[in-house]
Formats: C-alpha cells, sequence, structure tokens
C-alpha cells in the first residue's frame, strides 16, 4: 500500500529518476563524549549536499520519478500533509542513536523529537536551536576556512538565511541530551556549542 511516507522516500531518492547517484553520503567521526575524548569516537553516515553527488550521464534503469518532480520535491518547504514547516527538518541527528530528529507540534510551537525506543525521548524546541544557530556557523566557517578571526566571520542573521547557509556547507547537528549540546564536525573537528 502506498503511504505519505513511502512517496516522499520516492521523491527524495535520486536513484528513482532512473539515474544512478554516487557520493550522496559521507562517513565521518563523532566523539562518543564530547567532554571526554578518551572515550572515543564512532562512525556516522552524514548526507552531502546535493552538489556534491555524481550522477551517471544517462538512466541506468526506467524512472518512477522525473528529474522534475525530484527537484521540485528537495525545495518544497513543508512535508505533505501538514501546514506545519520545520526549518531544520533533515539537519538535527540524535545523540543517542545518530537518527534523523522528526518535526513535533507541541504547546503551539515547533519542536523536534526522536522517539526510536533504544533510549529515553529525546526533545529539543526550534528556538533553542535557532538561538544558537548563528554561533555555531561562525565556528563551522571558521573550521573548514582554517580562519582563527571569528569577528571578521559574517553570517546572515535572519534564521531562513542561516539555515540556507547550513543546508549549502553540509552542515548537520547531533543534539546531545545529556550534556545538553549542539554538535557539528568540520574537516574532521567537532564543534561543541552548549546549550
Amino acid at each position: 500500500m502506498w503511504t505519505v511516507g513511502t512517496v516522499l522516500s520516492i521523491l527524495c531518492n535520486a536513484r528513482y529518476t532512473g539515474y544512478q547517484v554516487w557520493n550522496k553520503q559521507r562517513t565521518t567521526e563523532v566523539l562518543v563524549d564530547p567532554c571526554d575524548v578518551a572515550v572515543g569516537v564512532h562512525q556516522v553516515r552524514r548526507g552531502n549536499p546535493g552538489s556534491s553527488w555524481v550522477w551517471s550521464r544517462r538512466p541506468a534503469h526506467p524512472a518512477i520519478v522525473s528529474l522534475e518532480n525530484f527537484d521540485r520535491a528537495q525545495v518544497a518547504p513543508v512535508i505533505l500533509g501538514t501546514s506545519r514547516a520545520y526549518v531544520f527538518r533533515g539537519l538535527l541527528r540524535c545523540g543517542f542513536c545518530q537518527r534523523s530528529m522528526e518535526g513535533s507540534w507541541t504547546n503551539n510551537r515547533p519542536n523536534y523529537r526522536c522517539r526510536q525506543g533504544h533510549h529515553r525521548n529525546v526533545f529539543i524546541r526550534e528556538d533553542k536551536v535557532a538561538e544558537h544557530l548563528g554561533a555555531l556557523l561562525i565556528r563551522a566557517v571558521a573550521a573548514s576556512q582554517n580562519r582563527s578571526d571569528l569577528e571578521m566571520i559574517d553570517v546572515p542573521r535572519a534564521l531562513a538565511g542561516q539555515v540556507a547557509m547550513c543546508r549549502s556547507m553540509g552542515l548537520t547537528f547531533t543534539y546531545q541530551p545529556d550534556i545538553p549540546a549542539l554538535v557539528t564536525v568540520v574537516r574532521g573537528e567537532s564543534i561543541i556549542i552548549m546549550m
């Protein structure tokens, strides 16, 4: 049976366009405990930005979704079936299981949660992430460009611009609820913002 989730996964999977696609993900090492580096690291698969994907020159099999519909689905601002937009959709990961956190509308505001059953529920308000995003972006740009002049790094003031910058840089953030902190990795360096 076709569900909304099935259709959404097809629209987001580039191989359903009939083309072979490589380099969609990369493996990075993330500190198990950002406060204790001696604990070590574990490997996490993260999505690469669409600009770094490698497409076959011609279709490898019959397409289920046209390239036009695929491109439109990637920039759709709202998930099918809901009128609520979650600006950090696809950018937040759970610090316990590394799965993508889902949007949740609670107390008349957007939040993100992970309820995978391997741990207690993980929950964070969208406004708390937005509050720290600018500082995190400044440090991420500094790490990506090997710069130390943090006060000279320019990031957009508006949240929409900051989120767009995260997506263009291919950043994802792991929410560590036990600390609490947001963590991202740039060029092998863990960037941690305490919340």
